[in-house]
Protein backbone atom coordinates (compact mmCIF):
# COMPACT_ATOMS: atom_id res chain seq x y z
CA UNK A 1 0.00 0.00 0.00
CA UNK A 2 1.32 3.54 -0.52
CA UNK A 3 1.37 6.13 1.88
CA UNK A 4 -1.57 9.12 1.70
CA UNK A 5 -0.57 11.81 -0.33
CA UNK A 6 1.47 14.45 1.60
CA UNK A 7 0.00 18.15 1.81
CA UNK A 8 3.28 19.30 2.39
CA UNK A 9 5.58 20.35 -1.05
CA UNK A 10 8.93 18.84 -1.86
CA UNK A 11 11.20 20.47 0.41
CA UNK A 12 13.90 22.59 -2.16
CA UNK A 13 17.13 23.89 -0.80
CA UNK A 14 16.20 27.37 1.19
CA UNK A 15 13.25 27.66 -1.47
CA UNK A 16 9.74 26.32 -0.37
CA UNK A 17 6.09 27.83 -1.67
CA UNK A 18 3.53 28.94 0.06
CA UNK A 19 0.29 26.93 0.29
CA UNK A 20 -2.76 29.16 0.22
CA UNK A 21 -5.61 26.60 1.01
CA UNK A 22 -9.40 27.84 0.65
CA UNK A 23 -12.08 25.36 1.91
CA UNK A 24 -15.68 26.24 1.63
CA UNK A 25 -17.44 24.84 5.24
CA UNK A 26 -21.05 25.40 6.24
CA UNK A 27 -20.03 28.64 8.28
CA UNK A 28 -18.68 30.02 5.06
CA UNK A 29 -15.03 30.28 3.10
CA UNK A 30 -12.29 29.54 5.23
CA UNK A 31 -8.49 30.80 3.99
CA UNK A 32 -5.65 29.23 5.40
CA UNK A 33 -1.69 29.71 4.89
CA UNK A 34 0.67 26.44 5.82
CA UNK A 35 -2.49 25.43 7.34
CA UNK A 36 -3.05 28.04 9.65
CA UNK A 37 -6.59 29.84 9.43
CA UNK A 38 -6.23 33.29 8.22
CA UNK A 39 -8.66 35.87 7.64
CA UNK A 40 -8.86 37.14 4.33
CA UNK A 41 -8.22 40.80 5.72
CA UNK A 42 -5.25 39.22 6.98
CA UNK A 43 -3.79 37.11 3.57
CA UNK A 44 -1.50 39.31 2.76
CA UNK A 45 0.42 40.01 5.75
CA UNK A 46 0.24 36.22 7.02
CA UNK A 47 1.32 34.99 3.73
CA UNK A 48 4.32 37.46 3.47
CA UNK A 49 5.37 35.83 7.00
CA UNK A 50 5.34 32.41 5.75
CA UNK A 51 6.96 33.21 2.22
CA UNK A 52 9.71 34.57 4.36
CA UNK A 53 10.15 31.40 6.69
CA UNK A 54 9.31 29.63 3.68
CA UNK A 55 12.25 30.89 1.84
CA UNK A 56 15.55 31.46 3.97
CA UNK A 57 17.72 31.68 0.62
CA UNK A 58 16.04 34.73 -0.48
CA UNK A 59 16.56 38.26 0.41
CA UNK A 60 13.50 39.87 2.04
CA UNK A 61 13.19 42.41 -0.41
CA UNK A 62 13.07 39.68 -2.87
CA UNK A 63 10.47 38.16 -1.62
CA UNK A 64 6.99 39.39 -3.24
CA UNK A 65 8.81 39.31 -6.54
CA UNK A 66 9.89 35.79 -6.19
CA UNK A 67 8.20 33.54 -3.18
CA UNK A 68 6.09 30.92 -5.31
CA UNK A 69 2.27 31.54 -3.50
CA UNK A 70 0.28 28.67 -4.59
CA UNK A 71 -3.50 28.52 -4.13
CA UNK A 72 -5.50 25.17 -3.91
CA UNK A 73 -8.94 24.66 -3.58
CA UNK A 74 -10.65 21.41 -4.42
CA UNK A 75 -13.46 21.03 -6.98
CA UNK A 76 -16.17 22.11 -4.92
CA UNK A 77 -15.07 25.79 -3.66
CA UNK A 78 -16.78 28.36 -5.94
CA UNK A 79 -14.41 29.71 -8.91
CA UNK A 80 -15.31 33.07 -7.99
CA UNK A 81 -13.40 32.53 -4.40
CA UNK A 82 -10.52 31.39 -6.00
CA UNK A 83 -10.36 34.05 -8.06
CA UNK A 84 -10.91 36.70 -4.66
CA UNK A 85 -8.15 35.09 -3.20
CA UNK A 86 -5.98 34.90 -6.00
CA UNK A 87 -6.76 38.69 -6.84
CA UNK A 88 -6.16 39.89 -3.14
CA UNK A 89 -2.49 38.29 -2.80
CA UNK A 90 -1.92 40.02 -6.30
CA UNK A 91 -3.00 43.37 -4.88
CA UNK A 92 -0.78 42.67 -2.05
CA UNK A 93 2.01 42.25 -3.92
CA UNK A 94 3.04 38.63 -4.75
CA UNK A 95 4.03 38.34 -8.57
CA UNK A 96 4.32 34.59 -8.57
CA UNK A 97 0.56 33.03 -7.35
CA UNK A 98 -0.29 30.60 -9.02
CA UNK A 99 -3.06 27.66 -8.60
CA UNK A 100 -3.44 23.82 -7.20
CA UNK A 101 -6.28 22.10 -8.17
CA UNK A 102 -7.27 19.10 -6.75
CA UNK A 103 -9.44 15.79 -8.57
CA UNK A 104 -12.39 14.89 -6.94
CA UNK A 105 -12.37 11.99 -5.30
CA UNK A 106 -13.70 8.58 -7.66
CA UNK A 107 -15.97 6.10 -7.13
Amino acid sequence: DLPPPNPVPIRLEGLNPTIVGIRETPAGLAIYVDEEVVPLSNLGPRTLDHAIRNNPALDISDIYAQAKIFVRADQTTAYGNVVSVMSRLQEEGFVQVGIFAELASEG
